[in-house]
């Protein structure tokens, strides 16, 4: 076996990007694999900074980097053996001493393997599908999404299939794939119709404690729970916590109270439901530029506002959907969340960010709830 006391420049130098001490890591593991395998790796390793997200795109740019650049300097370095035509990638034996080394190489960065730049959290998410039926009713909208499925694999050093969040397990399809430990604590992907999005495993576990906060709250961290939604956006859920509907409810809310123009359509099934959000609601009303409409059977009278409008309907749709709705003007930053109770505080829904979707529910509340407003 070699000896590294004193390192070639040439391993020094490949030791100097993150990505490309994972790289040696897994392969220390795993000996071969492929291109796609350790793109696959890097981009879920580089979500483990604060904040941080990826998608397919800077998959795509992994791979690409990895081909080009990384894989050909580890090569050159005598670390690995890389047939580009094949895109295949192999490791026989590691110089003694070389992973003191990479962690002394990984000690002097703030977040061991990140593995380059990442979108920033926010709403910044491809647009799925619109759902194609026509909204005739917001339980018959629901129901379309009963069956949609959701693959969701686990790359962590022990199986976590725990780290899905009930609020989130209905049609999840879980798989686990094996890390080195080097590479704790792991990522997931989750896969929705070939769209790979890559998320640190905290992600998936945020909605275990998810943030109520009122939208002016500047002390509520919204980060890695707006991350979950829209990793999660057109999928069903199943709940029986109120706090969970309430904190995505605050997500929504707290998007319309930032852009402070468009529409708020919020529906709490009944109005003794909304009298503990009346204040909330009559500061989006008056504060902002919203134009806020809230909705429920008429079993408590609302106070008198002029910006607030009011629905006081006893119907199906209305007395057992809980719906928040948030119609940017732009279409950017559009959202909404349905859940129905099935049955005594369980509710079953989805939330959504397809601004052509929000905007065909609207449009549906417009037409169907206008004259029950006047």
């Amino acid at each position: 076996m070699q000896s590294i006391e004193d390192p070639p420049k040439g391993v020094m130098k490949s030791l100097t990007e993150p990505i490309r001490r994972s790289v040696l890591r897994y392969l220390n593991a795993a000996e071969t694999t492929t291109v796609d395998r350790l793109a696959l790796i890097a981009t879920g390793l580089s979500t483990h900074g604060e904040g941080q997200l990826a998608t397919a795109a800077d998959y795509r740019r992994t791979r690409i980097e990895l081909h080009h650049v990384h894989l050909p300097q580890l090569e050159q370095a005598g670390l690995i053996e890389y047939d580009a035509k094949s895109r295949e990638v192999a490791i026989d034996t590691f110089p003694e001493g070389l992973f003191a080394l990479v962690d002394d190489a990984d000690a002097s960065e703030d977040r061991p393997g990140e593995s380059g730049e990442t979108q920033p959290a926010g709403p910044e998410f491809e647009a799925d599908p619109v759902v194609a039926v026509p909204v005739s009713s917001l339980r018959g909208l629901i129901a379309t999404v009963e069956h949609t499925q959701v693959p969701v694999q686990i790359f962590s050093p022990k199986p976590r299939e725990e780290v899905v969040s009930q609020f989130i397990n209905r049609n999840v399809q879980i798989d686990y794939e094996p890390l080195p430990s080097s590479l704790s604590p792991g990522f997931a992907v989750v896969d929705r119709d070939g769209a790979l999005r890559f998320c640190h495993l905290d992600v998936l576990t945020s909605v275990d404690e998810p943030p109520t906060g009122e939208p002016w709250d500047d002390d509520t961290d919204r980060t890695a729970y707006r991350q979950f939604l829209g990793l999660f956006r057109n999928s069903p859920f199943a709940t029986t916590d109120r706090t969970q509907l309430l904190a995505t409810s605050r997500e929504i809310e707290d998007r319309a109270w930032r852009a402070g123009q468009g529409e708020l359509h919020a529906g709490f099934q009944s109005m003794s439901v909304f009298r503990s959000q009346a204040e909330p609601y009559r500061r989006l009303a008056e504060e902002t530029g919203l134009d806020v409409q809230v909705y429920g059977r008429p079993d408590w009278t609302p106070f008198d506002s002029t910006d607030l409008g009011t629905v006081a309907v006893d119907d199906d749709d209305i007395g057992r959907v809980w719906f928040v709705l948030y119609r940017d003007p732009s279409g950017e930053n559009s959202c909404a969340l349905l859940a129905e109770e099935r049955s005594p505080d369980e509710y079953f829904g989805f939330w959504t960010y397809d601004d052509r979707l929000v905007d065909r529910i609207v449009e549906y509340l417009d037409a169907a709830y206008t004259i029950a407003a006047e």
